[in-house]
């Protein structure tokens, strides 16, 4: 178990950081911070494929257990109505209104499905108090939900930490909004991904919730 779960979460992160931190590098796209924000839709499109490969379409394809049609279309709803409510919490701690709209929508859009997508398809279809039981309480019923855990509040606290080098007047390339906020949610992911992981070689026991 242990080997599969250290697999699984090295995937994982590999996969984000090359989508946003390699690709990008490594081509002749050129980094997030020379086309701006043209190579930030494409991370985000492909982050988004990703995600939805190794939470939505390995599941059913390898018929884990949980894993349904009904459970993912409604993990996939989920995560896509929780674009919207991001945008609008990005402009409640600042993003501009009007102006960079567009970006603001790609950092919601890479937020969700970075930390919502594997948290509903690890939870499930159930009730409000359930989440707040595993993402709060900690009351876990596997691996999945302590992973997902770690992984949607290492991206969201990441994120924040990004947003607290955005006024600091230095002039930076990698300033530009969103970028600080891009580059905290994917090293809180990978963070999260690495406790989860230790947590899970260390220490195997799991807090039951029932529903």
């Amino acid at each position: 178990m242990v080997p599969s779960v250290v697999g699984a979460a090295t995937v994982q992160g590999l996969a984000v950081y090359l989508a946003v931190l390699g690709l990008p590098a490594w081509t002749a796209l050129g980094s997030l911070e020379d086309h701006h924000p043209a190579n930030l839709g494409m991370v985000t499109g492909v982050v988004v494929m990703l995600m939805l490969v190794l939470h939505v379409v390995y599941p059913l394809l390898s018929r884990a257990p949980q894993a349904s049609l009904r459970r993912a279309g409604a993990s996939v709803a989920l995560t896509s109505a929780t674009v919207a409510l991001f945008h609008v919490l990005l402009i409640f701690f600042g993003a501009p209104v009007l102006d960079l709209v567009d970006r603001t929508l790609m950092l919601a859009t890479l937020l969700a499905f970075l930390c919502v997508l594997p948290l509903t398809t690890a939870v499930g279809l159930v009730s409000f108090d359930a989440y707040v039981e595993t993402v709060l309480h900690q009351r876990w019923r596997s691996h999945d939900e302590r992973q997902a855990t770690c992984t949607f509040l290492g991206t969201l606290f990441g994120a924040y930490i990004g947003a607290l080098l955005l006024p600091l007047d230095w002039d930076r390339p990698w300033q530009q909004w969103p970028l600080p906020c891009v580059y905290g949610a994917v090293y809180g992911h990978l963070v999260g991904l690495l406790v989860s992981t230790l947590w899970h070689v260390f220490s195997h026991g799991i807090h039951k919730r029932y529903d």
